[in-house]
């Protein structure tokens, strides 16, 4: 059974052909839940490993030259939803006999999985890869937050962990440095089905390192690294051969963190004078703060106006509003506060408002505006039931208002088609005549005597 966003290869078959040969081939799920996340492609071994795509069905024909390693046929899916096992059957057709078919194991996949750090390299994963015979590798990264990452594979030199970043100052070792093998742009997720690599010389890895790519990213990664949300991540590896790749994690940075922390800790005099420095400096911040020189920064408004802000110098009191009477030295201050609604139904309603003024609704009042309101209320029912009843009677007579309505165009096109044929024949007549010639002066018939 497999889980909802797991990847998984299913399969792999290595064939080899002995002249150029056509191949087409099927693969058949017929449970209808995996079959839209099923895929299998062709790997040409040789090289760095071509591969050609294919979506589960019928595939078309591929012509396949002979080649030292052959050919390998996967299949491969990463369900969205949690998926029983169930059978498939793969099929091939050939114009001529293969040479080899077999069956190449796909063992247990390799896993890592972690949480991103923000770091000023936007660095997501790194992992190392020691290859000792040639072998096959499958690979799928994803992250739970959508976001564009750059994933490479790199031959690295030799002691890059010491050596100094070129794009960021300051040392920040650990960065990695050396021949770029593969590189892909990726969103979310990558998958790569297969690719070929000869074995690794004796203590050589290879490193495979995904890094977030902010112009490709929907939220904004910060210079130091941060993200607004957290992110985590997940790699899967498959290997033909597994006993001859060996996965491990990459601690370079990490290392390098530990050393740069070791270091500062170590030394007692960098730490007692660092600690000398922190409070001196808030010392003189305090200062400056509270001494009121020269050299102290100006201090904000709302500190100078504390107490009654009529005291202060260049303070004026707000004129009153016009028509108001300025309020006398004895008199006491009205709370405005917010409008106040009081509901007593047995009395009256009370509706105060920040000036203090007092209005009274009588109940009278109150049921003679909700009568008002009760009989519109009913006049518009009464009117959406006349419309409904008057739709009603109307559906017995709309065949014959129908039929009356097409009998009346029917008369109206054939009087409009009358018309308009007899002032074309008037018109075609004119014309017609217009077009004989006129008789000659003093030709024609003699007069009878």
């Amino acid at each position: 059974e497999m889980a909802a966003g797991d990847w998984h290869v299913w399969f792999r078959r290595v064939f080899k052909v002995e002249k150029p040969t056509t191949v087409s081939a099927a693969l058949e799920v017929p449970d209808d839940a995996m079959s839209p996340f099923a895929r299998f492609a062709v790997v040409d071994n040789d090289g760095a490993g071509e591969v050609t795509h294919f979506v589960a069905g019928a595939a078309p024909p591929k012509s396949f030259e002979p080649n030292t390693h052959g050919y390998t046929v996967m299949a491969y899916s990463k369900s969205l939803t949690p998926v029983p096992s169930g059978p498939w059957r793969l099929s091939a057709l050939c114009d001529s006999p293969l040479a080899s078919f077999d069956d190449q194991p796909v063992g247990e996949p390799t896993r890592f999985d972690g949480e991103y750090r923000p770091n000023y390299s936007h660095l997501v994963a790194r992992v190392r890869l020691a290859i000792k015979n040639r072998s096959l590798l499958s690979i799928h990264f994803e992250s739970d937050l959508p976001a564009g990452f750059t994933v490479t594979l790199t031959d690295p030199e030799d002691g890059w962990e010491e050596m100094q970043a070129e794009y960021l100052r300051g040392g920040h070792k650990g960065h990695l440095r050396g021949t770029e093998l593969h590189r892909w742009d990726a969103y979310t997720m990558l998958t790569v089905p297969a690719m070929c690599f000869e074995p690794t010389e004796a203590s050589k890895y290879l490193v495979l390192e995904v890094k977030l790519d902010n112009p490709r990213c929907a939220f904004d990664v910060q210079p130091n690294g941060d993200i607004p949300s957290d992110m985590r991540w997940k790699l899967t590896a498959y290997a033909s051969d597994p006993a001859a790749v060996e996965w491990t994690v990459d601690t370079a940075r990490e290392n390098y963190f530990d050393q740069t922390l070791s270091s500062w800790n170590a030394d007692a005099s960098r730490k007692s004078k660092a600690t000398e420095a922190y409070a001196k400096r808030v010392a003189e911040l305090r200062a400056r703060e509270y001494s009121g020189g020269e050299n102290a920064p100006p201090t904000p408004a709302y500190r100078e106006l504390s107490g009654d802000i009529a005291t202060h110098a260049g303070a004026k009191a707000l004129p009153p509003p016009e028509g108001t009477e300025p309020p006398a030295d004895d008199a006491e201050e009205a709370d405005p506060g917010p409008p106040v609604i009081e509901l007593d139904p047995l009395a009256h309603r009370h509706v105060r408002r920040g000036t203090g003024e007092r209005k009274v609704i009588s109940m009278s009042v109150y049921e003679e505006r909700e009568a008002h309101l009760r009989s519109q209320i009913e006049a518009s029912k009464a009117k959406l039931a006349a419309f409904v009843e008057a739709r009603e009677r109307g559906k017995e007579s709309r065949p014959e208002r129908v039929t009356a309505k097409k009998a009346e165009f029917r008369s109206w096109r054939q009087g409009a088609s009358q018309r308009l044929n007899e002032t074309a024949r008037s018109k075609r007549a004119s014309y017609l005549q217009s077009l004989k010639p006129q008789p000659a002066d003093g030709e024609g018939d003699a007069p009878a005597e």
